[in-house]
Parts: C-alpha cells; sequence; structure tokens
C-alpha cells in the first residue's frame, strides 16, 4: 500500500503540478528546493499537521488534487515513519570527500 501511495503521490504531482518539479540527479549529494518542499509536505502530512499539508500542496497542485495528495502524504509518511528512516550518522566525517556540485 506504501509504495502505491507514493507512485499516486508522484504521478498527481506530475499531472497536475502548478509547475514541473526540479530535481537533482540521484548521483548529486544536495538537495534542491522543490525537493526538499516536498520532503517537509510529506513530514507535515505524517505528523497530523493537516491545515499546513493542505497549504503546502496547494503550492504544489491544483487546489482541487491538494486534499487527495496531502492524503496520499501522509500514507507514505506513515510508512516512512515505520521504517524508522534516518540520515546517516557520518556524513560530516566524508563530506570532505564528496566532489563539489554547483549549480
Amino acid at each position: 500500500k506504501a509504495l502505491k501511495s507514493f507512485e499516486d503521490l508522484c504521478s498527481l504531482c506530475t499531472r497536475h503540478g502548478r509547475r514541473p518539479l526540479m530535481r537533482h540527479s540521484v548521483q548529486c549529494k544536495c538537495l534542491g528546493a522543490d525537493e526538499s518542499c516536498f520532503a517537509n509536505f510529506i513530514a507535515t502530512a505524517a505528523t497530523g499537521e493537516r491545515e499546513d499539508a493542505m497549504l503546502i500542496a496547494t503550492l504544489l497542485v491544483r487546489p482541487d488534487v491538494a486534499p487527495l495528495i496531502a492524503s496520499l502524504a501522509a500514507d507514505v509518511g506513515h510508512a516512512f515513519m515505520r521504517m524508522r528512516l534516518s540520515a546517516p550518522r557520518d556524513i560530516e566525517t566524508h563530506s570532505h570527500d564528496l566532489p563539489k556540485t554547483l549549480h
């Protein structure tokens, strides 16, 4: 169910987005503005802040689609929480080894 919710969320954002969402290459180590907004949208929806999630959703898609993607984002966020995803702990120790990317 979580994968289907994520697929539907991405599909709806792509089809009904106010503009194309920008993303970085898979190999890129930085996080873009749209990627950050999308991640914060999912986190906001998953923590039960429905009104704030709806507000963010209206920035991403048409208003009539916003309730649907807010619900899907909550489902996806809950799945991520169950997976106990976390950032790598040693990112600072290896940051000097990463190639610099200019955008």
